[in-house]
């Protein structure tokens, strides 16, 4: 139980809150929301929550609270965020949208400009990638989230192939 606790996403949360409200001065967008629930299909029941969204600004994107080289777990978590993002904005009938992946670590934006399928993806579909730096003691706290995750996670892997 106690590596639950060390695994706890307070901190995600928090920074994540932070780079929200970081974005939302710099876009100068009041009514910018996080975690909205939106249809992507009423016929089928999917819904999405992205970290950003302004209907009236045309805006949804994702807040990515993750230091260091992104590994393959997280690149599919990329990219299943620019395909909600996609299949939102394909559904909006022909309402163009800005899209947005927003990273916290110079690595992981430098990674995502890079020589990838992910990276060609958000370029030729137009998803601004945003970078917001943290300052020591936010980086302090994501990099101890992030190392008890990763014990949590190693430690317990036979629970799941059980």
């Amino acid at each position: 139980m106690t590596k639950r606790h060390l695994s706890d996403s307070d901190v995600q949360c928090n920074i994540e809150k932070y780079i929200f409200d970081e974005i939302k001065k710099n876009l100068l967008c009041e009514n910018l929301q996080s975690n909205v629930i939106l249809t992507l299909s009423e016929e089928n029941d999917i819904r999405i929550c992205p970290d950003l969204y302004s209907e009236k600004d045309h805006i949804i994107g994702e807040i990515h609270t993750h230091l260091g080289r992104l590994k393959p777990a997280q690149l599919h978590k990329i990219e299943g965020d620019i395909l909600k993002m996609l299949l939102f904005e394909k559904g909006q009938k022909g309402v163009k949208y800005t899209k947005m992946i927003v990273v916290c670590d110079m690595q992981e934006y430098e990674q995502l400009k890079g020589k990838s399928f992910v990276a060609e993806a958000i370029r030729q579909f137009d998803i601004r990638l945003k970078y917001v730096p943290l300052n020591k003691e936010r980086i302090v706290q994501l990099q101890d989230a992030m190392e008890n995750q990763n014990l949590y996670c190693s430690h317990n892997t036979n629970i799941h192939n059980q």
